[in-house]
């Protein structure tokens, strides 16, 4: 319970400069005073029960009123010199907790309807939305066209100091900028293209493809496609670190005629194009440096894959890629010692492509091993 005091009537609990009192409540207010302080029974209202009883020569069975929102509120008489509380507050001089509530949800309803006619008044002028006017409130200028259709937001031209936006809001349309006079536009859709357009110069600078690859072009000219299975360049390829590859393939790469007649130097060569290069090139065909005693043992050879022990002083050399040519030549040399000469023959009768024997003599004709003979083929 609230206590309803004259100044909670009249300015409302708790005080409001907004508050109005209602007439009823104030004529009830009344009438009820009146008819206490007509029968002659009620002697003051008092804020406190301190303040009644401070109240000096009260006649024996006279009531008073303590008006205020302690327990202490009441209707009080006048019993042997002292005062008595015999019953509770009038109705009519308190609020009840339920006006208390319908009061702040009327506070409530009001500050809603406050909002959504703010809302009501804001929906009003987006309604009536003119941008040149909202741009100048927020210190911008739009000139152009601004318009909206089915296919979005479409705008002429805006200009300002350092450029202008531009677009065409219809599907196959474009959208872009542009400084100094040229306009980079993106999207033409009608072609099935869409990227980065230089109006200035009518070229593409990116441009791709729904079912092609993208592509970057400089002056007109395509320099860079990507592909689903990789990069196309046209032209060099620069780079200023490593490129690395798990294998190379295109015309780039020198074929086996080109690599082995060395004459074309745009051209890359790969680990095989460079041993064709390099056997078809040498002069020095093969070479084996080995020893001729009991089972020949190779020390150090090139295009030689074994010696063959065909016997007593008898060998046969084996190459591992057959010498190209027929004519080729074929020399042998070595011995055992200075004191011990020997002789060194080639067999043109087992001469082949993938072969050649090599017969050594002591110089009375008896064949004979040696420990140190060396075979070179050029041709």
């Amino acid at each position: 319970m609230v206590a309803l005091t004259p100044e909670g009537v009249l300015y409302g609990n708790p005080p409001r400069s907004a508050h109005a009192p209602e007439r009823d409540d104030f004529l009830a207010w009344m009438r009820a005073t009146e008819s206490l302080a007509g029968s002659g029974s009620l002697t003051s209202f008092n804020e406190t029960l301190a303040v009644l009883q401070a109240r000096p020569a009260v006649a024996e069975g006279k009531f008073a009123l303590v008006i205020s929102d302690a327990e202490e509120a009441g209707v009080y008489e006048r019993v042997a010199g002292d005062w008595q509380k015999v019953a509770g507050l009038p109705a009519i001089f308190t609020e009840s907790l339920a006006a208390v509530r319908a009061e702040a949800a009327r506070d409530l309803a009001q500050a809603y309807a406050a909002a959504a006619n703010a809302s009501r008044q804001e929906a009003a002028e987006i309604v009536g939305f003119d941008p040149t006017l909202y741009l100048r409130k927020t210190g911008g200028t739009l000139t152009g066209d601004l318009s909206f259709g089915a296919n979005g937001l479409g705008v002429g031209e805006v200009t300002g100091t350092y450029g202008s936006i531009q677009s065409k809001g219809t599907k196959g349309g474009w959208s872009g900028f542009s400084a100094a006079g040229k306009a980079v536009l993106m999207a033409r859709d009608d072609d099935e293209n869409f990227g980065i357009y230089d109006d200035g110069n009518d070229k593409w600078v990116i441009r791709c493809t729904e079912n092609g690859p993208a592509r970057l072009h400089y002056d007109g000219v395509t320099k860079l496609e990507t592909r689903s299975n990789g990069a196309l360049v046209h032209g060099e390829l620069l780079s200023n670190d490593a490129i690395g590859a798990n294998r190379a393939v295109g015309n780039w790469l020198a074929t086996k005629a080109e690599a082995e007649a060395g004459i074309n130097g745009d051209q890359i060569m790969t680990p095989l194009r460079t041993a064709e290069c390099i056997a078809a090139n040498q002069a020095v065909r093969a070479r084996v440096n080995f020893d001729g005693t009991g089972t020949p043992t190779i020390r150090d050879a090139h295009n030689v894959t074994s010696i063959t022990d065909n016997s007593q002083g008898n060998y046969t050399v084996n190459f591992a890629t057959p010498i190209p040519t027929a004519d080729y030549s074929i020399f042998a040399s070595g011995g055992m010692g200075a004191s011990s000469a020997r002789l060194f023959f080639v067999d043109q009768d087992a001469r082949s492509a993938s072969s050649n024997r090599i017969l050594v003599t002591d110089t009375v004709g008896n064949a004979t091993d040696v420990s140190y003979i060396s075979v070179i083929v050029v041709g």
